[in-house]
Protein backbone atom coordinates (compact mmCIF):
# COMPACT_ATOMS: atom_id res chain seq x y z
CA UNK A 1 0.00 0.00 0.00
CA UNK A 2 1.26 3.43 -0.92
CA UNK A 3 2.18 5.63 2.09
CA UNK A 4 0.12 8.83 2.16
CA UNK A 5 0.43 10.49 5.56
CA UNK A 6 3.62 12.07 6.92
CA UNK A 7 3.98 9.36 9.57
CA UNK A 8 3.53 6.56 7.05
CA UNK A 9 6.11 8.12 4.70
CA UNK A 10 8.69 8.42 7.48
CA UNK A 11 8.06 4.84 8.64
CA UNK A 12 8.38 3.51 5.08
CA UNK A 13 11.58 5.47 4.38
CA UNK A 14 13.09 4.34 7.70
CA UNK A 15 12.37 0.67 6.96
CA UNK A 16 13.75 0.99 3.42
CA UNK A 17 16.92 2.46 4.93
CA UNK A 18 17.16 -0.48 7.35
CA UNK A 19 17.01 1.82 10.39
CA UNK A 20 15.31 1.33 13.75
CA UNK A 21 13.36 4.11 15.45
CA UNK A 22 16.30 4.52 17.82
CA UNK A 23 18.70 4.85 14.86
CA UNK A 24 16.57 7.57 13.30
CA UNK A 25 16.17 9.38 16.62
CA UNK A 26 19.95 9.79 17.06
CA UNK A 27 21.16 11.91 19.97
CA UNK A 28 18.65 14.74 19.50
CA UNK A 29 15.40 12.77 19.80
CA UNK A 30 14.00 9.61 21.41
CA UNK A 31 12.60 6.42 19.87
CA UNK A 32 9.25 7.29 21.50
CA UNK A 33 9.27 10.65 19.66
CA UNK A 34 9.80 8.87 16.32
CA UNK A 35 7.06 6.37 17.18
CA UNK A 36 4.58 9.17 17.90
CA UNK A 37 5.40 10.84 14.57
CA UNK A 38 4.95 7.58 12.65
CA UNK A 39 1.61 6.91 14.36
CA UNK A 40 0.37 10.42 13.57
CA UNK A 41 0.10 11.38 17.25
CA UNK A 42 2.34 14.41 16.82
CA UNK A 43 3.73 16.39 13.88
CA UNK A 44 7.43 17.37 13.87
CA UNK A 45 8.49 20.96 13.45
CA UNK A 46 9.96 21.97 10.07
CA UNK A 47 13.46 21.98 11.62
CA UNK A 48 13.04 18.44 13.03
CA UNK A 49 11.65 17.24 9.71
CA UNK A 50 14.75 18.60 7.92
CA UNK A 51 17.03 16.66 10.31
CA UNK A 52 15.06 13.42 9.87
CA UNK A 53 14.90 13.82 6.07
CA UNK A 54 18.69 14.25 5.94
CA UNK A 55 19.21 11.06 7.98
CA UNK A 56 16.86 9.17 5.69
CA UNK A 57 18.67 10.61 2.65
CA UNK A 58 15.41 11.95 1.19
CA UNK A 59 14.51 15.49 0.06
CA UNK A 60 12.21 17.20 2.55
CA UNK A 61 9.59 17.59 -0.17
CA UNK A 62 9.19 13.80 -0.18
CA UNK A 63 7.59 14.00 3.28
CA UNK A 64 5.38 17.01 2.72
CA UNK A 65 1.67 16.16 2.54
CA UNK A 66 -0.30 17.15 -0.49
CA UNK A 67 -3.44 19.26 -0.33
CA UNK A 68 -5.49 16.09 -0.89
CA UNK A 69 -3.78 14.43 2.09
CA UNK A 70 -4.57 17.40 4.30
CA UNK A 71 -8.21 17.45 3.19
CA UNK A 72 -8.56 13.74 3.97
CA UNK A 73 -7.11 14.31 7.43
CA UNK A 74 -9.51 17.20 7.98
CA UNK A 75 -12.45 15.04 6.88
CA UNK A 76 -11.40 12.21 9.19
CA UNK A 77 -11.07 14.68 12.05
CA UNK A 78 -14.61 15.94 11.43
CA UNK A 79 -15.88 12.34 11.33
CA UNK A 80 -14.18 11.54 14.63
CA UNK A 81 -15.49 14.72 16.24
CA UNK A 82 -19.02 14.01 15.03
CA UNK A 83 -18.93 10.49 16.45
CA UNK A 84 -17.68 11.79 19.81
CA UNK A 85 -20.50 14.35 19.93
CA UNK A 86 -23.01 11.58 19.17
CA UNK A 87 -21.59 9.47 21.96
CA UNK A 88 -21.92 12.44 24.31
CA UNK A 89 -25.61 12.82 23.48
CA UNK A 90 -25.15 16.05 21.51
CA UNK A 91 -27.09 14.97 18.41
CA UNK A 92 -27.74 18.48 17.01
CA UNK A 93 -24.07 19.49 17.13
CA UNK A 94 -23.01 16.10 15.77
CA UNK A 95 -25.35 16.51 12.79
CA UNK A 96 -23.77 19.87 11.86
CA UNK A 97 -20.20 18.57 12.13
CA UNK A 98 -21.03 15.43 10.14
CA UNK A 99 -22.79 17.50 7.48
CA UNK A 100 -19.55 19.44 7.02
CA UNK A 101 -17.61 16.14 6.83
CA UNK A 102 -20.02 14.88 4.15
CA UNK A 103 -19.57 18.07 2.10
CA UNK A 104 -15.78 17.80 2.41
CA UNK A 105 -15.82 14.16 1.32
CA UNK A 106 -18.17 14.92 -1.60
CA UNK A 107 -15.85 17.66 -2.86
CA UNK A 108 -12.93 15.20 -2.73
CA UNK A 109 -15.02 12.56 -4.50
CA UNK A 110 -14.44 10.13 -1.63
CA UNK A 111 -17.72 8.22 -1.54
CA UNK A 112 -16.75 5.97 1.38
CA UNK A 113 -16.06 8.87 3.72
CA UNK A 114 -19.18 10.63 2.43
CA UNK A 115 -21.24 7.54 3.26
CA UNK A 116 -19.80 7.38 6.80
CA UNK A 117 -20.57 11.05 7.41
CA UNK A 118 -24.11 10.80 6.03
CA UNK A 119 -24.81 7.65 8.04
CA UNK A 120 -23.75 9.40 11.24
CA UNK A 121 -25.81 12.43 10.27
CA UNK A 122 -28.89 10.25 9.70
CA UNK A 123 -28.49 8.69 13.13
CA UNK A 124 -28.29 12.14 14.69
CA UNK A 125 -31.52 13.17 12.95
CA UNK A 126 -33.18 10.00 14.24
CA UNK A 127 -31.97 10.71 17.78
CA UNK A 128 -33.62 14.14 17.56
CA UNK A 129 -36.90 12.63 16.33
CA UNK A 130 -36.55 14.05 12.79
CA UNK A 131 -37.59 10.81 11.10
CA UNK A 132 -38.27 12.25 7.63
CA UNK A 133 -34.87 13.95 7.54
CA UNK A 134 -33.26 10.78 8.90
CA UNK A 135 -34.84 8.67 6.14
CA UNK A 136 -33.66 11.04 3.43
CA UNK A 137 -30.10 11.06 4.81
CA UNK A 138 -30.00 7.26 5.24
CA UNK A 139 -30.93 7.00 1.53
CA UNK A 140 -28.13 9.40 0.54
CA UNK A 141 -25.66 7.43 2.67
CA UNK A 142 -26.84 4.21 1.03
CA UNK A 143 -26.21 5.64 -2.46
CA UNK A 144 -22.71 6.78 -1.45
CA UNK A 145 -21.78 3.38 0.02
CA UNK A 146 -23.17 1.52 -3.02
CA UNK A 147 -21.10 3.66 -5.39
CA UNK A 148 -18.02 3.09 -3.21
CA UNK A 149 -18.63 -0.68 -3.26
CA UNK A 150 -18.89 -0.75 0.55
CA UNK A 151 -21.42 -3.51 1.21
CA UNK A 152 -21.15 -3.33 5.01
CA UNK A 153 -21.86 0.39 5.01
CA UNK A 154 -24.83 -0.13 2.72
CA UNK A 155 -26.15 -2.82 5.09
CA UNK A 156 -25.87 -0.41 8.04
CA UNK A 157 -27.96 2.13 6.12
CA UNK A 158 -30.63 -0.46 5.35
CA UNK A 159 -30.73 -1.52 9.01
CA UNK A 160 -31.17 2.15 9.91
CA UNK A 161 -34.05 2.46 7.43
CA UNK A 162 -35.62 -0.67 8.86
CA UNK A 163 -35.47 0.84 12.33
CA UNK A 164 -37.31 3.93 11.07
CA UNK A 165 -39.97 1.70 9.49
CA UNK A 166 -40.49 -0.04 12.83
CA UNK A 167 -40.86 3.29 14.61
CA UNK A 168 -43.59 4.16 12.12
CA UNK A 169 -45.13 0.71 12.60
CA UNK A 170 -44.49 -0.12 8.92
CA UNK A 171 -43.43 -3.68 9.72
CA UNK A 172 -43.67 -5.21 6.18
CA UNK A 173 -41.40 -2.43 4.87
CA UNK A 174 -38.96 -3.04 7.74
CA UNK A 175 -38.81 -6.73 6.84
CA UNK A 176 -37.86 -5.83 3.25
CA UNK A 177 -35.11 -3.44 4.42
CA UNK A 178 -33.60 -6.03 6.76
CA UNK A 179 -33.73 -8.66 4.01
CA UNK A 180 -31.94 -6.24 1.68
CA UNK A 181 -29.29 -5.66 4.37
CA UNK A 182 -28.71 -9.41 4.64
CA UNK A 183 -28.38 -9.63 0.86
CA UNK A 184 -25.63 -6.97 1.00
CA UNK A 185 -23.82 -8.91 3.72
CA UNK A 186 -23.81 -12.03 1.58
CA UNK A 187 -21.60 -10.38 -1.05
CA UNK A 188 -17.82 -9.77 -1.13
CA UNK A 189 -17.05 -6.78 1.06
CA UNK A 190 -19.95 -7.56 3.36
CA UNK A 191 -18.50 -10.40 5.41
CA UNK A 192 -18.66 -8.75 8.86
CA UNK A 193 -20.14 -11.59 10.98
CA UNK A 194 -21.24 -9.35 13.84
CA UNK A 195 -23.20 -7.09 11.54
CA UNK A 196 -24.76 -10.11 9.82
CA UNK A 197 -25.97 -11.45 13.16
CA UNK A 198 -27.44 -8.08 13.98
CA UNK A 199 -29.29 -7.94 10.65
CA UNK A 200 -30.72 -11.44 11.18
CA UNK A 201 -31.77 -10.50 14.70
CA UNK A 202 -33.56 -7.34 13.54
CA UNK A 203 -35.26 -9.28 10.73
CA UNK A 204 -36.38 -11.95 13.21
CA UNK A 205 -37.84 -9.32 15.51
CA UNK A 206 -39.71 -7.61 12.65
CA UNK A 207 -41.07 -10.91 11.32
CA UNK A 208 -42.13 -11.82 14.84
CA UNK A 209 -43.92 -8.50 15.23
CA UNK A 210 -45.72 -9.16 11.96
CA UNK A 211 -47.32 -12.20 13.60
CA UNK A 212 -45.23 -14.88 11.89
CA UNK A 213 -43.93 -16.55 15.06
CA UNK A 214 -42.64 -19.67 13.29
CA UNK A 215 -40.35 -17.81 10.87
CA UNK A 216 -39.38 -15.31 13.58
CA UNK A 217 -38.29 -18.12 15.90
CA UNK A 218 -36.35 -19.79 13.09
CA UNK A 219 -34.49 -16.57 12.23
CA UNK A 220 -33.77 -15.81 15.88
CA UNK A 221 -32.32 -19.31 16.32
CA UNK A 222 -30.19 -18.68 13.21
CA UNK A 223 -28.85 -15.48 14.77
CA UNK A 224 -28.05 -17.24 18.04
CA UNK A 225 -26.35 -20.07 16.18
CA UNK A 226 -24.21 -17.56 14.27
CA UNK A 227 -23.13 -15.97 17.54
CA UNK A 228 -21.69 -19.29 18.72
CA UNK A 229 -18.85 -18.84 16.24
CA UNK A 230 -17.34 -16.32 18.61
CA UNK A 231 -16.09 -16.76 22.13
CA UNK A 232 -18.63 -14.13 23.16
CA UNK A 233 -19.89 -10.67 22.33
CA UNK A 234 -17.54 -8.76 24.71
CA UNK A 235 -14.47 -10.54 23.32
CA UNK A 236 -15.48 -9.80 19.74
CA UNK A 237 -16.13 -6.15 20.58
CA UNK A 238 -12.64 -5.92 22.06
CA UNK A 239 -11.22 -7.52 18.92
CA UNK A 240 -12.87 -4.86 16.74
CA UNK A 241 -11.62 -2.09 19.03
CA UNK A 242 -8.06 -3.44 18.89
CA UNK A 243 -8.23 -3.47 15.09
CA UNK A 244 -9.59 0.08 15.18
CA UNK A 245 -6.69 1.12 17.39
CA UNK A 246 -4.20 -0.41 14.97
CA UNK A 247 -5.74 1.48 12.04
CA UNK A 248 -5.63 4.69 14.06
CA UNK A 249 -1.99 4.09 14.97
CA UNK A 250 -1.27 3.68 11.26
CA UNK A 251 -2.91 7.05 10.59
CA UNK A 252 -6.08 5.71 8.90
CA UNK A 253 -8.76 7.36 11.03
CA UNK A 254 -11.52 6.43 8.57
CA UNK A 255 -10.81 2.70 8.80
CA UNK A 256 -10.43 2.99 12.57
CA UNK A 257 -13.92 4.47 12.80
CA UNK A 258 -15.32 1.73 10.57
CA UNK A 259 -13.89 -1.02 12.81
CA UNK A 260 -15.15 0.73 15.95
CA UNK A 261 -18.60 0.87 14.32
CA UNK A 262 -18.58 -2.93 14.03
CA UNK A 263 -18.04 -3.17 17.77
CA UNK A 264 -20.89 -0.74 18.37
CA UNK A 265 -23.11 -2.83 16.07
CA UNK A 266 -22.56 -5.85 18.30
CA UNK A 267 -23.42 -3.82 21.40
CA UNK A 268 -26.56 -2.68 19.59
CA UNK A 269 -27.29 -6.34 18.89
CA UNK A 270 -27.35 -7.05 22.62
CA UNK A 271 -30.03 -4.40 23.01
CA UNK A 272 -31.93 -5.96 20.09
CA UNK A 273 -31.79 -9.35 21.79
CA UNK A 274 -33.28 -7.89 24.96
CA UNK A 275 -36.17 -6.38 23.00
CA UNK A 276 -36.76 -9.69 21.20
CA UNK A 277 -36.68 -11.53 24.54
CA UNK A 278 -39.27 -9.17 26.00
CA UNK A 279 -41.52 -9.84 23.01
CA UNK A 280 -41.18 -13.59 23.45
CA UNK A 281 -41.99 -13.21 27.15
CA UNK A 282 -45.10 -11.16 26.37
CA UNK A 283 -46.14 -13.67 23.70
CA UNK A 284 -45.86 -16.42 26.30
CA UNK A 285 -48.09 -14.51 28.70
CA UNK A 286 -50.65 -13.95 25.95
CA UNK A 287 -50.56 -17.67 25.10
CA UNK A 288 -51.26 -18.46 28.76
CA UNK A 289 -54.20 -16.05 28.69
CA UNK A 290 -55.59 -18.08 25.76
CA UNK A 291 -55.10 -21.23 27.80
CA UNK A 292 -52.26 -22.50 25.59
CA UNK A 293 -49.71 -23.26 28.30
CA UNK A 294 -47.50 -25.36 26.04
CA UNK A 295 -46.99 -22.51 23.59
CA UNK A 296 -46.43 -20.18 26.52
CA UNK A 297 -43.68 -22.41 27.87
CA UNK A 298 -42.03 -22.52 24.43
CA UNK A 299 -42.04 -18.69 24.31
CA UNK A 300 -40.61 -18.46 27.83
CA UNK A 301 -37.81 -20.82 26.84
CA UNK A 302 -36.97 -18.63 23.82
CA UNK A 303 -37.02 -15.51 26.02
CA UNK A 304 -34.72 -17.19 28.53
CA UNK A 305 -32.16 -18.08 25.84
CA UNK A 306 -32.20 -14.54 24.48
CA UNK A 307 -31.86 -12.90 27.89
CA UNK A 308 -28.89 -15.13 28.66
CA UNK A 309 -27.31 -14.32 25.30
CA UNK A 310 -27.75 -10.60 25.98
CA UNK A 311 -26.38 -10.95 29.53
CA UNK A 312 -29.61 -9.52 31.00
CA UNK A 313 -29.93 -11.32 34.35
CA UNK A 314 -33.11 -9.51 35.41
CA UNK A 315 -34.80 -10.63 32.20
CA UNK A 316 -33.43 -14.12 32.78
CA UNK A 317 -35.09 -14.26 36.23
CA UNK A 318 -38.40 -12.97 34.80
CA UNK A 319 -38.40 -15.72 32.16
CA UNK A 320 -37.50 -18.40 34.72
CA UNK A 321 -40.36 -17.29 36.98
CA UNK A 322 -42.81 -17.76 34.12
CA UNK A 323 -41.28 -21.18 33.38
CA UNK A 324 -41.73 -22.11 37.06
CA UNK A 325 -45.39 -21.11 36.86
CA UNK A 326 -45.79 -23.30 33.78
CA UNK A 327 -44.29 -26.32 35.59
CA UNK A 328 -46.63 -25.64 38.49
CA UNK A 329 -49.65 -25.53 36.20
CA UNK A 330 -48.54 -28.71 34.40
CA UNK A 331 -48.17 -30.53 37.73
CA UNK A 332 -44.36 -30.83 37.47
CA UNK A 333 -43.91 -29.81 41.09
CA UNK A 334 -40.26 -30.86 41.49
CA UNK A 335 -39.28 -28.90 38.37
CA UNK A 336 -41.36 -25.94 39.54
CA UNK A 337 -39.60 -26.11 42.92
CA UNK A 338 -36.12 -26.26 41.38
CA UNK A 339 -36.80 -23.42 38.92
CA UNK A 340 -38.27 -21.22 41.68
CA UNK A 341 -35.22 -21.76 43.91
CA UNK A 342 -32.93 -20.97 40.96
CA UNK A 343 -34.89 -17.74 40.37
CA UNK A 344 -34.52 -16.70 43.99
CA UNK A 345 -30.78 -17.41 44.01
CA UNK A 346 -30.14 -15.31 40.87
CA UNK A 347 -32.51 -12.50 41.98
CA UNK A 348 -30.71 -12.27 45.35
CA UNK A 349 -27.37 -12.21 43.54
CA UNK A 350 -28.38 -9.18 41.47
CA UNK A 351 -30.12 -7.53 44.44
CA UNK A 352 -33.64 -7.09 43.05
CA UNK A 353 -36.21 -7.36 45.90
CA UNK A 354 -39.24 -7.45 43.58
CA UNK A 355 -37.82 -10.40 41.62
CA UNK A 356 -36.90 -12.19 44.85
CA UNK A 357 -40.50 -11.62 45.93
CA UNK A 358 -41.82 -13.15 42.71
CA UNK A 359 -39.59 -16.18 43.24
CA UNK A 360 -40.78 -16.54 46.85
CA UNK A 361 -44.39 -16.25 45.73
CA UNK A 362 -43.93 -18.99 43.11
CA UNK A 363 -42.18 -21.13 45.74
CA UNK A 364 -45.04 -20.62 48.20
CA UNK A 365 -47.61 -21.82 45.66
CA UNK A 366 -45.53 -24.93 45.00
CA UNK A 367 -45.35 -25.71 48.72
CA UNK A 368 -49.14 -25.29 48.98
CA UNK A 369 -49.59 -27.88 46.23
CA UNK A 370 -47.03 -30.15 47.94
CA UNK A 371 -49.13 -30.00 51.15
CA UNK A 372 -46.40 -28.21 53.10
CA UNK A 373 -48.31 -25.28 54.70
CA UNK A 374 -45.50 -24.20 57.03
CA UNK A 375 -42.96 -23.60 54.27
CA UNK A 376 -45.70 -22.19 52.02
CA UNK A 377 -46.67 -19.64 54.67
CA UNK A 378 -43.03 -18.65 55.27
CA UNK A 379 -42.35 -18.16 51.55
CA UNK A 380 -45.55 -16.16 50.95
CA UNK A 381 -45.07 -13.95 54.02
CA UNK A 382 -41.52 -13.16 52.83
CA UNK A 383 -42.92 -12.27 49.40
CA UNK A 384 -45.43 -9.91 51.08
CA UNK A 385 -42.59 -8.15 52.89
CA UNK A 386 -40.56 -7.80 49.69
CA UNK A 387 -43.51 -6.58 47.59
CA UNK A 388 -44.41 -3.98 50.23
CA UNK A 389 -40.80 -2.72 50.24
CA UNK A 390 -40.71 -2.62 46.42
CA UNK A 391 -44.17 -0.96 46.15
CA UNK A 392 -45.64 -3.70 43.96
CA UNK A 393 -49.38 -3.66 44.84
CA UNK A 394 -50.55 -6.17 42.20
CA UNK A 395 -48.10 -8.88 43.23
CA UNK A 396 -48.63 -8.00 46.89
CA UNK A 397 -52.40 -8.58 46.51
CA UNK A 398 -51.69 -11.93 44.84
CA UNK A 399 -49.55 -13.13 47.77
CA UNK A 400 -52.11 -11.85 50.30
CA UNK A 401 -54.81 -13.78 48.48
CA UNK A 402 -52.73 -16.99 48.54
CA UNK A 403 -52.13 -16.55 52.27
CA UNK A 404 -55.89 -16.08 52.74
CA UNK A 405 -56.57 -19.32 50.89
CA UNK A 406 -53.87 -21.09 52.91
CA UNK A 407 -55.32 -20.01 56.25
CA UNK A 408 -58.85 -20.76 55.04
CA UNK A 409 -57.80 -24.34 54.25
CA UNK A 410 -56.39 -24.65 57.76
CA UNK A 411 -59.68 -23.43 59.26
CA UNK A 412 -58.17 -20.12 60.45
CA UNK A 413 -61.06 -17.97 59.27
CA UNK A 414 -60.10 -14.77 61.08
CA UNK A 415 -56.57 -14.78 59.65
CA UNK A 416 -57.94 -15.66 56.22
CA UNK A 417 -60.43 -12.80 56.40
CA UNK A 418 -57.70 -10.29 57.28
CA UNK A 419 -55.61 -11.32 54.28
CA UNK A 420 -58.59 -11.30 51.90
CA UNK A 421 -59.64 -7.82 53.08
CA UNK A 422 -56.14 -6.43 52.50
CA UNK A 423 -56.01 -8.04 49.05
CA UNK A 424 -59.48 -6.75 48.11
CA UNK A 425 -58.53 -3.21 49.19
CA UNK A 426 -55.47 -3.33 46.93
CA UNK A 427 -57.45 -4.64 43.96
CA UNK A 428 -60.00 -1.85 44.42
CA UNK A 429 -57.21 0.72 44.60
CA UNK A 430 -55.88 -0.57 41.29
CA UNK A 431 -59.35 -0.32 39.74
CA UNK A 432 -60.07 -4.05 39.72
CA UNK A 433 -63.61 -4.61 41.03
CA UNK A 434 -63.41 -8.32 41.68
CA UNK A 435 -59.74 -9.00 42.13
CA UNK A 436 -58.79 -12.60 41.45
CA UNK A 437 -61.18 -15.44 40.81
CA UNK A 438 -64.01 -15.50 43.33
CA UNK A 439 -62.25 -13.12 45.71
CA UNK A 440 -64.72 -10.22 45.72
CA UNK A 441 -67.08 -8.45 48.09
CA UNK A 442 -69.30 -11.57 48.28
CA UNK A 443 -66.36 -13.65 49.52
CA UNK A 444 -65.46 -11.09 52.17
CA UNK A 445 -69.08 -10.98 53.31
CA UNK A 446 -69.28 -14.79 53.42
CA UNK A 447 -66.14 -15.01 55.49
CA UNK A 448 -67.45 -12.28 57.81
CA UNK A 449 -70.53 -14.29 58.79
CA UNK A 450 -70.44 -15.92 62.20
CA UNK A 451 -69.87 -19.67 62.29
CA UNK A 452 -73.06 -21.76 62.34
Amino acid sequence: MMATTLGEKIRQARKEAGMTQKDLAGEEYSAAFISQIERGVIRPSLQSLQVLAARLKRPIGHFMESEADLRERECDWLLATGRLLQGGGKAAKAAKVLQKAAQEAAEMGNRRREGEALLGQARSHKAQGNLDEAEKTFQLALEAYVQAGEEEGAALCLIGLGGLDELRNQIPKAVLDYQAALAKLGRPGGEDPGLKVRAIGRLALAVYRSGDFVTGNKLQDEALEALKVFAGTPELVLRYLETAQNHYAAGDVGRALAEAAKGRALLDLRADLEVAAALYLNAGLMAEDRGDWEEGFERFGAALRLYRQAGDQRGEVAAMIEAARYHFHAGHLERALGTSEECIELAEKIGDPALVGQGRQALGKVFIEMKDPERASAALEESVRLFEAADRPGELADSLYELGELHMARGERDKALAFFQRATALFRKMGLASGRGNMDDRMVKRLSRPKV
